[in-house]
């Protein structure tokens, strides 16, 4: 889940991962390598793909369809 609330634990939610972008060493990404990097940290793929929405919603990712790179911005 993506959020906090009184069913779901913060360490259950996807806001509580948050912090795993910073172990990518890399301006730029496919999304795909991106996912092999870091599948380990996430119970489901769901998951990984709440984290990136939430991450670009916060303006940390940008992404370049035209060379399908994910730009990772700090």
């Amino acid at each position: 889940m993506i959020f906090p609330n009184k069913f779901i634990s913060f360490d259950s939610s996807v806001l509580s991962k948050l912090h795993i972008i910073s172990e990518i060493d890399v301006k730029k990404i496919s999304l795909i390598k991106l996912y092999h990097e870091l599948h380990n940290k996430f119970d489901s793929i769901d998951e990984f793909l709440y984290f990136i929405d939430v991450l670009y919603l916060l303006n940390y990712l940008k992404v370049d369809f035209e060379k399908e790179e994910v730009m990772i911005c700090y």
